[in-house]
């Protein structure tokens, strides 16, 4: 099977990597043209792209059953695993700068095979007879047999074919701030998962 992926945020990049060790060929379209030889990463349109994440559990797992050398290249990278006082060596979550999770993600799907990164922006999914048959990329045609928006909730692409949005204000603000501890200080005090180090 042919698939296009529009995105390659993480959903973007985990989706194409099991895809393509399944058998399948498939193409990520961004308009994003990913980090410059480790240099700084722009990465336009995602606000809280160098703020640190925590990712949580389902994230460990589905890397941890899917992918372990990229749960071992995050790691690597300097991603902590947030462990609960008492559970040692279970994780319950991942802290990680997003630029950092993407990089490894993005070095992932470069090494597998069956798998090609294209920069560009997509204009519309096509289809024939009510079934997908690509999308259009800067007027050109780049013919699929399934199309994943993985574009994130300001994507545009299928805006008309999703439903209306539901939800409110969540009562959280997200704020980040980054310190050095001293040498020798231990980790502070923490009441949720996400503060575990």
């Amino acid at each position: 099977m042919r698939a296009v992926i529009v995105g390659a945020g993480p959903t973007g990049l985990y989706t194409a990597i099991a895809l393509a060790r399944r058998g399948h060929q498939v193409t990520v379209i961004d308009r994003d043209p990913g980090p410059d030889r480790g240099q700084w990463w722009d990465r336009k349109g995602v606000m809280q792209f160098h703020h640190p994440h925590f990712f949580r559990q389902q994230v460990v797992d589905a890397l941890l059953a899917e992918m372990p050398e990229v749960w071992q290249g995050l790691l690597a990278a300097g991603a902590v695993p947030a462990i609960l006082p008492g559970q040692p060596g279970v994780p319950v979550g991942l802290h990680c700068r997003r630029v950092t999770f993407e990089r490894v993600l993005r070095a992932a799907v470069e090494a597998v095979p069956g798998v090609r990164l294209r920069t560009g922006h997509v204009d519309e999914v096509c289809g024939e007879r009510g079934r997908v048959t690509g999308v259009t990329v800067g007027g050109q045609r780049a013919d699929a047999d399934l199309v994943i928006d993985a574009g994130g909730r300001g994507g545009r692409l299928t805006r008309a074919l999703r439903a209306p949005a539901e939800g409110g204000d969540c009562g959280i603000a997200y704020v980040s701030r980054q310190y050095t501890l001293l040498p020798g200080a231990t980790d502070g005090p923490v009441n949720m998962p996400f503060g575990c180090w």
